[in-house]
């Protein structure tokens, strides 16, 4: 009931975007879709639709089909000011749905709204002007969830609702570690060591990258524990290694018996004669 004091937990998992709140303006509108048309034009009033489009060729305006960031807004304060104390937490999983937290940050909506007093915990899958992974903040969230309730009613309730964002956070990285993985090797291309075939025992030739892996191994070592940041040494003794020979190097005029030592230890690929 809207007079109620029990807890609100609010999910929402689709496709996000934003648009200028009118034709050459600098400020955004960011946006979910609906998988239909809000009944309740009305509610629309007081958001700024005249940028709204979507890519059909014919740039209809479709703004009913949008739950917007303005509107959720509008919501909460509505919601704390019949019950100041009622908690909500949000769970915002699609593009750019860091969009929505952004008045949680704008210091004169803060102090209008008396943002910092309500009792809101919003998470969004993306950040602002970024894209999310296909299953986002989502999959790792609900896990945690999961296993907190399974461990039952005195850890669910010794454990607060930040604990479990942090041990989402970590899941999500951990679980979603491929995608930092294929952005960091496209923007770091080795020709001396992608256009080489490495022979591995037991493998077939050019079956393994050792670039894939030893990156793969400091991206794991780098990942934060909940609560935690990201730790950049893992990277700084990679990097390190490669530049000064540890880890990758060139070798020339090897015998036949250093060849076959090499290629028994793994990781060795041969220039054609």
């Amino acid at each position: 009931p809207a007079d109620g004091q029990g807890a609100i937990v609010l999910a929402v998992y689709s496709h996000g975007d934003r648009h200028p709140a009118a034709e050459g303006s600098d400020a955004q509108e960011w946006f979910a879709h609906l998988p239909y048309a809000s009944t309740r034009p009305e509610t629309y009033d007081f958001v700024a639709v005249d940028g709204a489009r979507v890519a059909t060729g014919k740039h209809e305006r479709r703004p009913q089909h949008y739950l917007y960031a303005t509107q959720l807004r509008l919501i909460f304060h509505r919601i704390f000011e019949r019950c100041p104390d009622r908690p909500v937490v949000g769970l915002l999983n699609y593009c750019l749905s860091g969009g929505n937290l952004e008045f949680m940050r704008r210091e004169v909506v803060r102090r209008h709204l008396h943002v910092d007093e309500w009792p809101l915990f919003l998470m969004s899958s993306s950040q602002a002007s970024r894209e999310s992974v296909v299953a986002g903040l989502w999959d790792a969230w609900f896990h945690e969830l999961h296993a907190a309730i399974r461990g039952g009613p005195s850890e669910l309730e010794a454990t607060t609702v930040m604990e479990l964002f942090h041990r989402a956070e970590a899941r999500y990285f951990e679980d979603n570690m491929y995608e930092l993985l294929n952005a960091v090797k496209a923007r770091v291309y080795v020709p001396d060591i992608f256009a080489r075939h490495f022979a591995f025992p037991g493998q077939e030739d050019g079956s393994w990258d050792p670039w894939h892996i030893d990156l793969s191994c400091a991206l794991r070592r780098g990942l934060p524990a909940p609560g935690g940041a990201f730790s950049m040494q893992p990277f700084k003794d990679l990097h390190r290694g490669y530049e000064s020979g540890e880890v990758f190097r060139l070798v020339t005029g090897a015998t036949p018996e250093q060849r076959s030592r090499l290629r028994a230890a793994g990781g060795v690929a041969e220039d054609p004669a």
